[in-house]
């Protein structure tokens, strides 16, 4: 799945939430990406970022009209793979 847009501020947003919390929330998310609380799109988004693996569910998942989202969100390898600074590409010197 290729993240752009609401779905790479939403996965950015959540495991900075992780880093600081010990659980977060679907409503925690909203309010870190200046979205109303309930927010059917970032709910639905959060919902994708599941299904894909890049968020876990700690507990029980919330269906809705969107894609079935967790409850209290964890971290996930996928997840932090996708976060983590990626090396710059190395400089051609010409020399090869």
């Amino acid at each position: 799945m290729v993240l752009y847009g609401l779905a790479e501020s939403v996965l950015k947003r959540t495991y900075e939430l992780l880093t600081n919390a010990g659980s977060v929330t679907p409503d925690d998310v909203c309010r870190a990406v200046s979205r109303p609380l309930g927010d059917r799109e970032t709910k639905a988004v959060l919902g994708r970022l599941y299904a894909e693996g890049y968020i876990g569910a700690e507990r029980d998942l919330v269906t809705g009209d969107s894609a079935p989202a967790p409850a209290v969100i964890n971290a996930t390898e996928k997840g932090l793979a996708r976060l983590r600074p990626r090396p710059p590409f190395p400089r051609q010197t010409g020399l090869d």
